[in-house]
């Protein structure tokens, strides 16, 4: 079971406030404020366009914001408040920082020429200089774990997409990151394969991993979050609790999203 120790006395695990981010003339983020405390599992939803994986792609250090602040596990990312000089991590600082953020995408961004255990392997042994021996015993139980260690040797257009996409999260996974990041997992999975992609996202949940999944089931955020997060138009218009939010919405926003998953 996950951990349900009381998180309201601790800092937040991530903090964002006031994040603005456009892409040439067009706003993204429009102040966007958030906090994340340690352990917890949060769902972003919100209809297309509203920001959800912009603000991911700058918790990971992939966008920079114009203005705004983010910090995560006691890292500052950017911060450009009231102080003289406007700070912004950069180079091996963000290398190092990045390597400590899992992010799992929609098109599992496995690398084609490099067979499963490569994929996963990378990483560890490339980034954290960790034995290749003591890397490849830990992947094999990993896709053990999975039920796909008879497939170890294939390429990933030999698989299935709910293959990829556990791939892919395991590869997350061996980078021991402190926050794991989902943009829309499942999106391009059948029902069947689905199912075994956030049966997964559920077990490292449990284990108290800090996590931000931007998803459009429903019933999966209810059964996963501890909170859930609305975007709309650049910022957050609601939160609160999976049964608060998708019984009973208070904002015209939330209503409508809600609406549209029934």
């Amino acid at each position: 079971m996950k951990d349900t120790t009381d998180r309201t006395t601790t800092k937040p695990f991530v903090e964002v406030k006031k994040v603005h981010k456009a892409f040439g003339p067009q706003p993204v983020l429009r102040g966007l404020d958030m906090a994340v405390n340690p352990g917890e599992t949060i769902v972003l939803m919100g209809a297309s366009g509203c920001g959800k994986t912009t603000l991911l792609r700058c918790l990971n250090g992939l966008e920079t914001p114009e203005s705004g602040s983010i910090l995560v596990n006691r890292t500052t990312l950017c911060n450009t408040g009231d102080t003289e000089s406007q700070y912004f991590l950069q180079g091996d600082a963000l290398h190092e920082f990045r390597a400590s953020v899992g992010m799992v995408f929609q098109q599992f961004n496995l690398f084609p020429h490099l067979n499963v255990m490569d994929n996963i392997m990378l990483g560890p042994v490339k980034v954290l200089k960790t034995s290749k021996e003591e890397v490849q015993e830990t992947t094999q139980k990993w896709l053990d774990r999975i039920g796909i260690l008879n497939k170890a040797s294939h390429f990933p257009d030999q698989l299935s997409g709910g293959e990829k996409q556990r791939v892919a999260i395991v590869r997350s996974l061996m980078m021991n990151p402190k926050l794991m990041l989902f943009d829309e997992p499942t999106s391009a999975l059948d029902p069947q394969m689905t199912r075994e992609v956030l049966d997964l996202i559920k077990e490292i949940a449990e284990q108290g991993m800090t996590l931000l999944i931007v998803t459009h089931h429903g019933r999966f955020a209810e059964t996963i979050a501890d909170r859930i997060l609305l975007m709309d138009n650049g910022v957050i218009v609601e939160e609160g609790p999976p049964p608060q939010l998708l019984n009973t919405p208070q904002h015209p926003a939330t209503q409508a999203f809600i609406q549209g998953l029934l």
